[in-house]
């Protein structure tokens, strides 16, 4: 059984964001029901280079749109995703050493989508609904930055 069902009220409106966070559902909740049936370590090694390759791409992504965007908290989404991405790799030091256990790489997952997509993530939606809306206006970028 799933730990995380995806919700509509998850979303931050903008559909390639949204839909690298429900691969990021497909993660925890796979290791979720690994650990319920007692394979949680033998999809450690797979989910980590997944993860490692994930927070990759979609935090560029995602920083870049920011940009684009001028996104006022950009500088807190990226100090963020940097914690991430380190964590990820202490995960993977661990695994190298084999002391990781599947529960703390979960308990890290579910950590992050609940204090991080549920909250910083959700802020940006909010940003630009309000851009889309035209009750904010977006910032003018940075002159002769190119894209």
């Amino acid at each position: 059984m799933a730990l995380f069902i995806w919700k509509e009220n998850f979303s931050v409106h903008i559909e390639e964001i949204d839909e690298q966070h429900k691969k990021f559902f497909d993660y925890v909740n796979g290791l979720h029901d690994a650990i319920q049936t007692g394979e949680g370590a033998k999809v450690l090694n797979g989910l980590l280079m997944d993860l490692f390759d994930y927070v990759r791409f979609h935090f560029r992504a995602e920083e870049e749109m920011l940009r684009i965007l001028c996104y006022p908290g950009l500088k807190d989404q990226q100090k963020q995703h940097a914690y991430f991405e380190s964590e990820i790799n202490a995960m993977q030091a661990k695994y190298m050493n084999q002391s990781l256990v599947a529960a703390s790489m979960l308990e890290l997952l579910r950590d992050w989508f609940i204090n991080h997509i549920l909250d910083e993530d959700k802020k940006f939606g909010l940003y630009l609904d309000g851009i889309k809306t035209g009750t904010r206006k977006k910032k003018p970028a940075l002159v002769g930055r190119h894209i």
